[in-house]
C-alpha cells in the first residue's frame, strides 16, 4: 500500500484513487513492486506488520468510524498562517481537494 499510493509507483500518474470497487479487496489497489524502492526496507515492513498484529488496526480505523462527530467542521477552511510541505507526486496533495 504504501509503495501503491507513492510517486515511485508508475501507475500513480494520476493518482490512484483508494476507493474500493465493490467485490474486490483494499490491497486489490495496488500490484506488489518487483523490489522495494530506496526509501522502503524490508525491515520497515516488519516493523509495520509486527506492530499491527500486535496492537491491532482498530486504533487507526477509528477515525473513520466516527466520521459524523466531524460533521460540524465540514466545508471549514484553515485559517492560520501555514504551510503543508510535499512532494509533486504524494497521493494526498494530488487527490479531489487540494489547490495550490
Amino acid at each position: 500500500m504504501m509503495y501503491g499510493l507513492s510517486g515511485d509507483n508508475p501507475h500513480s500518474d494520476p493518482p490512484v484513487e483508494p476507493f474500493v470497487p465493490p467485490g474486490n479487496e483494499f490491497l486489490d489497489l495496488f500490484e506488489d513492486p518487483e523490489e522495494l524502492p530506496s526509501w522502503l526496507a524490508e525491515a520497515d515492513i516488519d516493523t509495520l506488520a509486527t506492530e499491527f498484529t500486535e496492537a491491532g488496526f482498530t486504533r487507526a480505523l477509528n477515525w473513520y468510524r466516527n466520521w459524523q462527530l466531524t460533521a460540524p467542521w465540514e466545508g471549514a477552511q484553515y485559517r492560520m498562517p501555514g504551510r503543508y510541505v510535499t512532494r509533486d507526486r504524494e497521493w494526498s496533495t494530488g487527490s479531489r481537494g487540494w489547490t495550490n
